[in-house]
């Protein structure tokens, strides 16, 4: 379970003497539940990899049990890549069928999305701090962390190009990730000593491979509350001090969907984002920060529908429950 839900259900165990039971030799750790996902992966399935930081275990691998029939191999080996960019070097196993493992060890789960534990135990932040420590900088001092790019039903803020256009005139990088390998992305992130993000998901790979001196704003782009698990695994992972803006004045959502979630899009203050930006240090100037116009986002809503093939409901702020 992850807090108060299942994250799977019971498995259907086969018949007495119908299958082969598979053995791997070796000392091996369970790492729990495999999520395919990347970000469900990232944040579900490695709560018990602080085991590998521990010299008397000699532990050969992780296994897992998969959240569903019909997982990949090629799942596998990404996800292998995706703990090798954060530091973590290890063979992953997921077993579909009945396997009996020579020596298996169960680790506490250390980490998950649960509010117990998505701050991480001290000895599961030393352990990926650890980690990141090995993995070797390369990119931009400034970066900001684009949604540009990502298909309509993604979600992100109204006028962002405006957004990108005054952050490149204060010298950051405009950093899509989906067009990076995570290698490429855990380097420019360990590279950067100033970070401005929307609320997303890259946001809980940033916090592997975050430095505690590094400063993080990010913008609110939805007015649920899809932001308080990403801040406190930034607070632990990096730094206590991590700014929140949030001017949202509506969010705009596809009839398809009629819900306030990762596909719904915000229209914000951007003229109040600047000063919040500016009065923390991550820009120089207010020169050009303003809000967008009626027009504008009447336009924008206009390709968007085209995009999502559905028109977007307008959700004022304050008349919404979150």
């Amino acid at each position: 379970m992850t807090g108060d839900r299942h994250i799977h259900g019971e498995p259907a165990l086969p018949d007495e003497g119908s299958y082969e039971e598979g053995y791997l030799p070796g000392t091996h750790a369970f790492g729990g539940v495999f999520f395919g996902h990347f970000g469900h992966f990232i944040a579900e399935s490695t709560g018990r990899l602080w085991a590998l930081g521990e010299p008397d275990l000699m532990l050969d691998g992780v296994v897992y049990a998969p959240k569903e029939k019909g997982f990949s191999e090629h799942a596998v080996q990404r996800q292998a890549g995706l703990l090798a960019a954060i530091g973590v070097h290890t063979s992953l196993t997921v077993v579909d069928r009945p396997t009996r493992v020579e020596r298996l060890l169960i680790p506490a789960q250390e980490f998950g999305l649960s509010p117990a534990l998505i701050r991480g135990t001290p000895r599961y932040v030393d352990f990926m701090r650890k980690c990141a420590a090995t993995v070797q900088p390369e990119g931009a001092e400034l970066v900001y962390i684009s949604r540009q790019g990502l298909p309509v039903d993604r979600g992100m803020l109204l006028g962002e190009q405006l957004l990108v256009d005054l952050l490149v005139k204060e010298g950051y990088r405009i950093f899509q990730p989906q067009r990076h390998t995570l290698a490429e992305q855990a380097a420019q992130y360990r590279a950067a000593k100033k970070i401005i993000s929307v609320d997303a998901s890259p946001l809980h790979f940033l916090a592997y491979v975050a430095c505690p001196d590094q400063k993080i704003s990010i913008i609110k782009r939805r007015s649920m509350d899809a932001i308080s698990n990403i801040l406190a695994h930034l607070e632990s992972f990096a730094s206590p001090d991590i700014q929140v803006i949030d001017h949202i004045r509506a969010d705009y959502v596809n009839k398809k969907y009629r819900r306030i979630g990762r596909t719904s899009w915000s229209e914000v203050g951007l003229r109040a984002v600047g000063e919040d930006l500016l009065a923390s240090g991550m820009i120089g100037s207010l020169d050009g920060w303003r809000d967008l116009t009626a027009e504008e986002i009447e336009a924008q809503l206009a390709i968007m529908a085209i995009e999502g093939e559905s028109p977007y409901t307008r959700l004022p702020v304050a008349t919404h429950e979150d």
